[in-house]
């Protein structure tokens, strides 16, 4: 049990430590909202704010229900980075089999490496604490999947399907860890290296679509934005995240369907003003050019801080009942679930990149202009 039975009701530090190590706390501030209790603050003050309330084992064993849940549906996420062309995945990753590091809370390495089709499969094992047997260290055993691929000859790209954020922190740390051996840096997917105006513009492209794609996004159900300086770097933005009202969210919607562009909108610009930006997007999408079909899936894309990470999930099906004016939700297929995550993610790489580069063109255009 997370609470002991001995008349103590308040939780041991160590135990909310280990709960939110995986770096999900936003679902326990809404449970202790539902209390009464509001807490504001960053992540690592939480477990001595926590510790003050005495709600009795039962509401502490929902937290631990909560926070250490799965990811519900299918989720994508990995990175690229350059490479030489010559390198062999299959001898480099074999050469990563059983490399420890020692100083990682998790204590990951790769305990196999083989060949599938055209990819090449590590397996990444890792130990984690468990929250229910902190006070006796007890840890647990995980093992979770990265796959190895070149996109061309310089580029390859590590992928993972997690099923919760350790997952995926454990996943880029090996892969980077091992990346650092050969002197090979990740091409960077940071939405803080993009000036604020192009933090937004990259999300209007994702929500607007590619004209004439296979997939479209047929309806915008959530976005998410984060407080952050539009002039500082990375590690000055704020931990801070919010909801945008289902109101704003419509209006935004309607803005995309018209055409015009999401920061001449009133709303953005005011978030802007507020030094927010967009950090994560969810959408009902379809694949009406093959076979006219009007299922959707729920698609979130979101940018993650802790780990440092895109991640794109698909957790919902639905169908147009006979009357079109209704929804028959449906258990979710793996293989279409998997091949919409895929194509979101090579597509908010491509136009993460487009970003990127029209950037450079820019400053370059400068230079040129400077230049006597």
């Amino acid at each position: 049990m997370l609470i002991e039975s001995h008349n103590n009701p308040f939780p041991r530090r160590s135990d909310v430590e280990t709960l939110l190590e995986d770096g999900s706390y936003k679902e326990i501030v809404s449970i202790f909202a539902e209390q009464g209790v509001f807490l504001l603050g960053r992540k690592q003050i939480m477990p001595d704010l926590m510790t003050r309330f005495a709600f009795g084992e039962d509401f502490y064993e929902r937290v631990f229900s909560t926070l250490s849940k799965a990811t519900y549906g299918i989720s994508i996420t990995g990175l690229r980075v350059s490479m030489p062309s010559g390198i062999n995945l299959l001898t480099f990753l074999q050469e990563q089999i059983e490399s420890q590091q020692p100083e990682h809370k998790y204590e990951p390495k790769i305990t196999q490496v083989f060949e599938q089709s055209k990819n090449v499969l590590a397996k990444i094992q890792y130990t984690k604490l468990n929250p229910r047997f902190s006070e006796y260290r007890r840890r647990d055993i995980y093992q979770i999947e990265v796959s190895a691929s070149k996109i061309n000859e310089d580029e390859v790209e590590f992928r993972t399907y997690p099923k919760t954020s350790t997952d995926s922190l454990v996943a880029r740390d090996v892969i980077i860890a091992s990346l650092d051996k050969i002197n090979c840096v990740p091409n960077s997917m940071d939405l803080e290296e993009l000036p604020v105006q192009s933090r937004v513009d990259l999300f209007d492209q994702i929500l607007r679509g590619t004209p004439g794609a296979i997939w479209r996004v047929d309806e915008v159900c959530g976005l998410t934005v984060r407080a952050g300086t539009p002039s500082s770097g990375a590690d000055n933005d704020s931990d801070v995240e919010q909801s945008l009202d289902e109101s704003d969210v419509r209006m935004l919607q309607s803005a995309i369907l018209e055409g015009k562009n999401l920061r001449d909108h009133k709303i953005v610009q005011e978030l802007l003003n507020d030094e927010f930006y967009f950090s994560a997007a969810t959408f009902w999408a379809s694949k009406p050019g093959v076979g006219g079909s009007l299922d959707q899936y729920k698609v979130r894309i979101e940018f993650k801080k802790k780990p440092q990470v895109l991640v794109v999930n698909v957790s919902d099906s639905r169908s147009p009942n006979a009357d079109n004016e209704s929804w028959e939700f449906q258990d979710l297929s793996p293989n279409i679930g998997r091949e919409t995550i895929e194509y979101f993610w090579n597509e908010v790489h491509l136009k993460y990149t487009g970003c990127r580069e029209r950037i450079a063109e820019g400053a370059r255009r400068v230079r040129r202009r400077e230049t006597p």
